[in-house]
């Protein structure tokens, strides 16, 4: 995710992966065309798992920070810098999902094109920089590395202050129409079984032997465990238990030792 020289201030060259959230279905589709953004995919037949309140938002038109000229959000594919993230939280459908892991020479073979934001890119207040220019607070740069949300510090955050937070943890990176798959460099997956349908998908393409795909469960929230769900809520998980969620069932877990307290 990141491998930063200071804590204190994330810079683009900190940044060594960025993450995309894909449904399973449309993986055949990005094989061939690449990834598309929301306008451009409108002409392919895909599976859509994107909240329409939230694309409202996203209709916003943004002004480059290179160009100045303004296009719209959805013209562009955005890909989140931190994996762990609300999105996947709210989506909950974990082995219909795949992550695709995208190598960070895309902003280096792209730079003139990309466009880094200090947080969710729909929020009224988010930023734009030129990926030389990109430069966080301590405050986002703690956000948006540590494995779980958490206060500067380590205590866990009251739900005022988490929800203040939570748009950094998905700061994003932005490029204009389309993402060639060639920048795809692996996949997670929730369970074997996404496992080998994405397999089969990649060895049947020009891509075989060349992306990886990986069973991290961790990264996907289980069935029931929800951002806004009051028996799972995120101030009743600590970081701690993480690894214990991904692999018990929900009724399981419900009589595991949980604490009052919260995580991402």
């Amino acid at each position: 995710m990141f491998r930063p020289i200071n804590l204190n201030h994330i810079v683009a060259n900190d940044i060594q992966e960025l993450y995309y959230i894909l449904p399973v279905d449309n993986f055949q589709s990005v094989l061939a065309h690449g990834i598309l953004s929301h306008n451009a995919v409108r002409e392919i037949n895909h599976s859509d798992i994107s909240n329409s309140s939230v694309q409202g938002h996203r209709e916003k038109a943004i002004e480059s920070p290179r160009t100045h000229k303004k296009r719209s959000l959805h013209d562009y594919v955005n890909f989140y810098l931190q994996p762990y993230n609300a999105m996947l939280l709210v989506i909950q459908d974990a082995e219909n999902l795949c992550l695709l892991r995208i190598s960070k020479t895309l902003l280096e073979d792209r730079k003139d094109q990309a466009i880094l934001t200090n947080k969710n890119a729909a929020c009224s207040s988010a930023e734009f920089f030129k990926p030389e220019d990109y430069r966080l607070s301590p405050t986002s740069s703690k956000t948006l590395t540590s494995r779980c949300l958490k206060g500067d510090d380590g205590r866990y955050l009251e739900p005022s202050e988490f929800n203040a937070r939570k748009p950094k943890r998905q700061a994003e990176a932005l490029f204009p129409d389309q993402v060639p798959a060639d920048y795809i460099s692996g996949v997670f997956v929730y369970n074997e079984k996404t496992k080998k349908r994405i397999a089969s998908m990649i060895a049947n393409s020009v891509y075989a032997e060349r992306i990886d795909v990986t069973v991290k469960s961790s990264i996907f929230p289980m069935s029931g465990y929800n951002a806004y769900n009051q028996r799972f809520s995120p101030f009743e998980v600590p970081c701690d238990e993480e690894s214990k969620l991904a692999t018990t069932s929900s009724s399981s877990s419900s009589s595991a030792k949980i604490s009052s307290k919260g995580r991402f």
